[in-house]
């Protein structure tokens, strides 16, 4: 049940970061952003890319085609759209049953490979950052405790203030960081 609630969270994170795009369509072809009924602050929302991807003309099961998604996406250097959607990638393919070890374009370098490599892009100073690198690497089988020398779980613990896991007016860094530690 645990990991149908997590891949749940994942994939809809996912869909969410993949089909918001900052920037407005409208006023590049001379229009007001008034004008445009997918436009919130500021924010264009593309519906045509979940009804194309999830929705119409797909086959196989919603789990399947998001899959298939994701993998569409994912970029020769393993990234699947960014670093924090590439996290949540990782613990959606684990979810389903899969090995986020594997997912790989070609004979490039998996979605795992790139977060380790380019995981100076965590602010090691933002619980949530932290907390979702720590369960990306559990949830592909690698030990947070040792990414390349670096413990990650004794930092996450260093962002635990008075009762507060990162910063006191967010409540989702405190649950994150129980399922991280």
């Amino acid at each position: 049940m645990r990991g149908k609630v997590l891949l749940s969270a994942a994939l809809v994170i996912i869909c969410i970061s993949s089909v918001v795009s900052i920037g407005n369509f409208y006023i590049s072809i001379g229009l007001s952003e008034k004008s445009n009924p997918n436009v919130i602050d500021g924010n264009r929302f593309n519906q045509d890319i979940v009804t194309d991807s999830l929705m119409l003309g797909a086959d196989g099961t919603p789990l399947e085609r998001a899959l298939d998604y994701l993998r569409s996406v994912q970029q020769p250097d393993g990234c699947i759209s960014n670093f924090a959607t590439s996290s949540w990638a990782v613990m959606a393919i684990a979810a389903a049953g899969e090995d986020p070890n594997e997912w790989k374009v070609d004979d490039g370098p998996s979605v795992v490979d790139y977060l380790i490599e380019n995981r100076d892009m965590l602010n090691l100073s933002k619980a949530s950052d932290v907390e979702r690198f720590i369960l990306s690497m559990t949830a592909a089988d690698k030990d947070p405790r040792n990414i390349n020398g670096t413990d990650y779980v004794e930092i996450l613990k260093g962002l635990f203030h008075n009762g507060q896991i990162g910063t006191e007016e967010w409540l989702f860094d405190d649950f994150w960081g129980v399922l991280a530690l």
